[in-house]
């Protein structure tokens, strides 16, 4: 995961048998995807997360703060719960800038597997999945998992005097499980659709790899 904010360290492990050995030849660097999306407001990074399931913990009152810190996107294995399945909750406080107000924004959530339902100051605001509340009764073969999570937020929900919370409920049937992958982020509408206008047109990017 790259970090935004600060200097970002590449680490890189080579073995070699005999002969020359080493990173030979060739261009270094980090090769940009156009088709790549960096909401306005972005939520990679940091987030409290616990397993179990209350639905106290939408409540933006709750206190979390012996919950662990782990980073999203991530797979639950990450956290090490590679053979965890079932419930988890992540929360996130953030602050809306004052530009924003009143603007139409998306809850862009990445990828979530396999199912889960956000809230956003206590309120739910969209979910990906039939989540029951008997885990028996769950069916995960679908193809949710592989779904960008895109919820909109309705206007006057988000507060700019005080931190709003994000807090995303998510059910695992088996293997991985977690928000896995980005975009992780709130941005306005028109950004948005920008960014779908860029997914139907080929990129130099899709010509090198495809």
């Amino acid at each position: 995961m790259l970090n935004f904010d600060n200097e970002n360290v590449l680490a890189i492990r080579v073995f070699d048998a005999g002969g020359a050995g080493g990173i030979k030849s060739g261009d270094n660097g980090i090769i940009f995807d156009p088709k790549s999306f960096i909401p306005d407001i972005n939520l990679c990074g940091t987030w409290k997360f616990q397993t179990g399931d209350q639905m106290v913990f939408a409540d933006p009152r709750y206190i979390d703060i012996n919950w662990r810190d782990v980073e999203v996107p991530a797979i639950w294995a990450t956290y090490g719960l590679k053979k965890y399945n079932g419930f988890a909750w992540y929360r996130k406080s953030f602050s809306l800038p004052p530009d924003f107000h009143n603007k139409y924004l998306i809850l862009v959530l990445g990828k979530i597997d396999d199912f889960d339902e956000v809230y956003i100051n206590g309120q739910k605001v969209g979910g990906t999945g039939n989540i029951k509340e008997d885990p028996q009764q769950i069916d995960t073969n679908t193809d949710d998992w592989e779904k960008l999570r895109v919820y909109t937020i309705p206007k006057n929900m988000l507060s700019i005097d005080r931190n709003n919370l994000i807090a995303v409920r998510v059910y695992d049937g088996g293997i991985y499980g977690g928000i896995y992958d980005g975009p992780v982020g709130i941005t306005t509408r028109e950004k948005y659709m920008e960014w779908q206008k860029t997914l139907d047109k080929k990129s130099f990017f899709d010509l090198i790899f495809e």
